[in-house]
């Protein structure tokens, strides 16, 4: 039969043979704690068995040990103990959890930007994608055709977002010598600010010549678009077979 400790609920398996004929007074191994405990109800029919000789399980004293009960408690399976390297699972568990959130924010850029660059082909391909741009206000045939124009536009040469404008050559004596003086005007035409460049200045004879050469910066360094700026360069005794002069950005195309 199996026994319970009323006041730990240590249990115990004993041999209910020990308890006859009319019960013993018995001690948990565990908490010390001592009670009567009677023989269960023979079966109809059954004899009462002859007395057992006195084990070390069951005691008459309150203050004898119980060697059974403590062989029980022996043979009962014990909780492991806590492992001491738990507390770094949550650590790990939350590393885990914010690579997979960036892997899910990675995918979901990849997809966007496909579908943004994209447009025309996978709606061909998928016609079920055109709602999904009409629910984001998209035309995709209309953003392919403006995004094939973007690429095929070659890109806007210096020369041609800065324009010169109004060139005024004159020769005058400046303290006594004669000097070149041209003026102009220069436009951003463009749609962004410019960063102006050094000009060149060369001056051509009658068979297109180059007689003289120099550069020089204006003193406005940035033009905003649609802003005109002027500027001035001279020359002390030009070349007197001079005819014409050419005015170019250093790196762009001929004026």
């Amino acid at each position: 039969m199996i026994l319970t400790c009323p006041d730990c609920a240590t249990r115990y398996l004993v041999n209910d043979a020990l308890l006859r004929p009319s019960g013993r007074t018995v001690r948990c191994a565990r908490c010390g704690h001592t009670w009567f405990e009677t023989p269960p109800p023979l079966p109809s029919g059954a004899e009462e068995p002859p007395l057992a000789p006195e084990p070390p399980a069951a005691s008459s004293a309150p203050d004898e040990p119980n060697a059974d009960a403590d062989a029980a408690e022996a043979r009962r399976p014990r909780r492991p103990a806590p492992r001491a390297n738990l507390p770094a699972l949550p650590r790990q568990r939350q590393a885990t959890s914010a690579w997979g959130w960036a892997g899910l924010f990675g995918f979901v850029a990849c997809v966007i930007g496909v579908l943004a660059a994209f447009p025309r082909p996978l709606v061909t391909a998928w016609p079920q994608l055109h709602h999904l741009y009409a629910l984001v206000g998209v035309d995709p045939m209309t953003a392919w055709q403006a995004s094939n124009e973007q690429r095929a536009r070659p890109p806007i040469t210096l020369n041609e977002r800065l324009k010169f404008r109004d060139l005024e050559p004159s020769q005058r004596f400046i303290e006594g010598v004669l000097t070149l003086v041209i003026r102009g005007k220069i436009e951003n035409i463009g749609e962004n600010a410019a960063h102006l460049p050094p000009i060149e200045v060369v001056l051509l004879d009658n068979r297109a010549l180059d007689l003289k050469t120099w550069v020089f910066e204006a003193k406005t360094k940035t033009v905003a678009p649609g802003e005109v700026v002027e500027f001035e360069t001279r020359l002390a005794n030009p070349p007197p077979d001079a005819q014409d002069i050419r005015v170019t950005f250093v790196g762009g195309d001929k004026r």
